[in-house]
Parts: C-alpha cells; sequence; structure tokens
C-alpha cells in the first residue's frame, strides 16, 4: 500500500517501490 505524502518525493517514491516490488529488493541486496 502506498504511505501518504508524509515525507519528501524521494522517500515517497522509495517506499511505493519497496512496496510495489519486494521481491526485486530481496534480489538487489
Amino acid at each position: 500500500m502506498l504511505k501518504p505524502r508524509e515525507f519528501t518525493q524521494n522517500e515517497y517514491e522509495f517506499v511505493s517501490i519497496d512496496d510495489m516490488v519486494p521481491s526485486d529488493h530481496l534480489l538487489r541486496k
């Protein structure tokens, strides 16, 4: 789920991407 825009757009995008593709995030690690 996308979180509210309570922080900078950069963080907001990072959060949305991390939530949209958690598998990709783990693979990147």
